[in-house]
């Protein structure tokens, strides 16, 4: 009877391993990007960010398109009370059409620049850099196309106070729509750097990379990118700030490479 009960004892405890614990064991024993994914991170080059950098990309743009929609309506209001505010105006956007052609220019130079070997980019950290600066050339271009619209149509109109009351319920939307794209920013950026903290010092993620290392070249690394640094830079400013009023980021004459090419 002993032996029995000493038997079921095993069993038992058996069941509840198989009932409760294999789960765990199979996602310990798994495949390491497995491991990873289940920690939301998925590769980007030679590193291993984490989703929510998406989302941080994604407040980045919707606050600069806002500050730029925000500095036309202020232009705009200038100009619909007087010539000289529509000439302040054209000079103002012109301005800002240069600028945007200054930096779509030192964007194009860099993907240029680019290293390749056999007509493909050299390597992935490289293929990185090229998908970040593509997506910037993209968004500029498409503000380019904006701004020239925008200024067409001042040379057309004429001066007109009673715009002014219209101009200024849009300003005043703008700016808060600003300041809770600057407040999402912040806080999506506050979140993913703790999560990769944590992820630092994770023991489960931090052998699913030595492993992984064993067999891909370069040697993956668990992030945050090159362009999640700048838009937490970014964003500190922003805090700091307090406002979300006119920062601007860093554009691409601070776009360098994370690991300068060999």
């Amino acid at each position: 009877m002993r032996r029995f009960a000493s038997g079921s004892k095993a069993a038992c405890v058996l069941g509840l391993v198989v009932l409760f614990g294999s789960a765990g064991l199979r996602a310990a024993e798994g495949p390491p990007a497995e491991v990873l994914k289940r920690y939301a991170l998925r590769p980007a080059g030679p590193l291993y960010v984490l989703e929510g950098e998406a989302e941080a990309k994604k407040q980045w743009s919707e606050f600069r398109q806002l500050s730029r929609k925000l500095d036309q309506a202020l232009l705009q209001r200038a100009s619909s009370m007087t010539a000289q505010g529509q000439q302040a105006m054209i000079q103002g956007l012109g301005a800002q059409i240069g600028q945007l052609k200054g930096e779509l220019n030192a964007v194009n130079q860099q993907i240029n620049g680019l290293p390749r070997r056999r007509n493909r980019l050299a390597n992935n950290m490289v293929q990185e850099q090229f998908a970040e600066l593509t997506a910037y050339r993209h968004e500029l271009n498409l503000a380019l196309t904006q701004q020239n619209a925008q200024l067409a149509q001042v040379k057309k109109q004429r001066p007109d106070p009673k715009l002014s009351d219209r101009i200024d319920a849009e300003i005043k939307t703008l700016r808060d729509q600003r300041l809770m794209a600057a407040r999402e920013l912040e806080l999506v950026v506050r979140t993913t750097k703790e999560k990769y903290a944590d992820l630092a010092t994770n023991d489960e993620v931090q052998k699913a990379l030595a492993s992984l290392a064993l067999t891909i070249k370069p040697r993956p690394q668990l992030g945050p990118s090159h362009e999640f640094h700048e838009i937490a830079r970014f964003a500190e400013r922003l805090e700091k700030d307090g406002s979300g009023s006119h920062a601007r980021p860093a554009h691409a004459a601070a776009r360098k490479p994370k690991h300068p090419p060999k």
